[in-house]
């Protein structure tokens, strides 16, 4: 089978359009022979039981292709590849959603902080990495969460910028007979009293990265306008092996709890 460009792309962008099951209908129905190459936009919607633009696509594609020279049986074969293709496409991709702490209620499209926080550490299962600015009171609900994690056997880590100016606030929210996190300290380099660690991420099983604007506070996590991602990928196990080596080079120091 060999096909030109133009109609490997009509049959990418048709795959592209159609869900799962409408492509499933499409591939079956040319299989069955129930729908043939010329077949128009009504028999399209009679066979297959699309609709509107959907409908009318299966059929300006169907007619491109007899015009061709192509048969059905190549286009039964292309529409089948295309669909596995971007389903492989799909699978590898990482999976991103919008996180926020905020006055308002923004839509299915968004997730609060403070409970995508909570979610994250409860479904931790090996390790839980929290790389923050600063921990307050404010924090409570995460630290108790976190101890809950630790119960399960789950390896707790805490890094914060000057964090032996936080761990009574830890300590505070820590069960007593419940294992302590690790914790580090970014400690004030001598040469620079501006510098300081920044960052706000929470990294779960090497899989799951939150980045955020948000600190570990009351207003971070309910107060101020903060934004973030949630993302599933591989990019999560490289934030690990860069924190593991700001541990290895002792750029950031433990701390007792």
């Amino acid at each position: 089978m060999s096909l030109s460009l133009a109609q490997i792309n009509r049959v990418v962008a048709l795959a592209n359009l159609l869900s799962q099951s409408q492509l499933d209908r499409v591939i079956a129905a040319l299989n069955d022979e129930r729908l043939h190459l010329g077949d128009g936009t009504l028999a399209v919607q009679d066979i297959v039981g699309l609709a509107g633009a959907a409908a009318s696509d299966v059929a300006n594609l169907l007619r491109q292709w007899q015009h061709s020279g192509s048969t059905a049986k190549e286009l039964t074969a292309s529409l089948a590849t295309a669909q596995v293709a971007l389903q492989q496409a799909k699978a590898t991709q990482p999976h991103i959603q919008l996180v926020w702490t905020g006055p308002l209620d923004a839509g299915t499209q968004t997730r609060s902080t403070f409970l995508v926080l909570q979610e994250l550490i409860a479904t931790a299962k090996r390790e839980i990495v929290i790389v923050g600015y600063t921990i307050t009171e404010g924090a409570a609900p995460i630290l108790v969460s976190l101890a809950d994690a630790r119960r399960r056997g789950v390896e707790v880590t805490i890094i914060t910028n000057r964090a032996e100016q936080h761990v009574e606030v830890i300590r505070a929210h820590w069960p007593h007979g419940v294992s302590g996190p690790t914790v580090f300290t970014y400690p004030q380099p001598n040469d620079d009293h501006m510098a300081a660690l920044h960052a706000k991420a929470t990294i779960v099983d090497g899989r799951r990265l939150l980045l955020t604007s948000a600190n570990l506070t009351y207003h971070g996590l309910g107060g101020n306008i903060e934004l973030g991602a949630l993302i599933e990928d591989d990019i999560a196990s490289s934030m690990i092996k860069l924190i593991q080596l700001l541990i290895e080079r002792q750029i950031v120091r433990p701390v007792a709890i």
